[in-house]
Order: structure tokens, then C-alpha cells, then sequence
């Protein structure tokens, strides 16, 4: 319930008194240590997926993410794709005076006289 609570405001601060709530209800008190000890078995839990809670002193705690590493894996991707594609443009023959030939981006023709070269 915890994780839960922080991952729908991720990047947010969400306060104790809020993750004790949705967690255990109003019935029962906040008790700040029992769950400091959640979060950090939980924090334990997530670096592996490389997820961080942060504690922001005497307010709550925050779920940060590293999109550091997703945003290279993007952008590596993004590459592949387009070297596909430039490949089975490669393949297909285009002439330069085709329409598609016209649409295709400085870094795709770049990338396209890359592609040629490499085969």
C-alpha cells in the first residue's frame, strides 16, 4: 500500500501522516517509526530496479526514479529504428528524387550515407 501511494505521486512528496492513512486507515495513530521501517525494508526491496524512496526530513517521503538510464535506452532505440529504416531504404533503392527520398531529415541522410558505407 505504501508503494502504491508513492508511485501515484511520483516525484511528489507525499507527507507520513498521507502514507499512514492509505495504508492503515484513521483507526489507527501515526506511528513514525513503525513506518520508517517499512520504507526503508521497501527501499531495500527497490534498488535493484534502480527506485529510490527519499525521506524529506519531518514531512514525508518521496519515490524518485532514475530516468537517467531510460532516457539512453530511448534514445538507443530511437537509433536502431531509424538505421532500420535506413537500411530498407538502402535496400529498396530510392532515388534521390523521390518523394521519400525529400522528406528524409539531414541526420537521416547522415545516417543513410552511414549505413551505406558500413556494408
Amino acid at each position: 500500500m505504501i508503494m502504491s501511494r508513492l508511485t501515484r505521486s511520483a516525484g511528489r512528496i507525499v507527507t507520513a501522516e498521507d502514507l499512514w492513512r492509505y495504508a492503515w486507515g484513521s483507526a489507527k495513530p501515526l506511528n513514525s517509526e513503525s513506518l520508517h521501517v517499512y520504507v526503508y525494508r521497501l527501499r531495500n526491496k527497490l534498488t535493484p530496479f534502480k527506485l529510490q524512496i527519499e525521506t524529506m526530513v519531518n514531512v514525508g517521503y518521496r519515490l524518485a526514479i532514475d530516468v537517467s538510464e531510460r532516457r539512453e535506452a530511448v534514445k538507443k532505440e530511437k537509433l536502431s529504428h531509424r538505421l532500420t529504416r535506413m537500411t530498407q531504404i538502402k535496400n529498396i533503392n530510392i532515388s534521390p528524387e523521390s518523394r521519400v527520398w525529400r522528406r528524409l531529415s539531414v541526420a537521416d541522410t547522415l545516417t543513410l550515407q552511414m549505413v551505406s558505407y558500413s556494408f
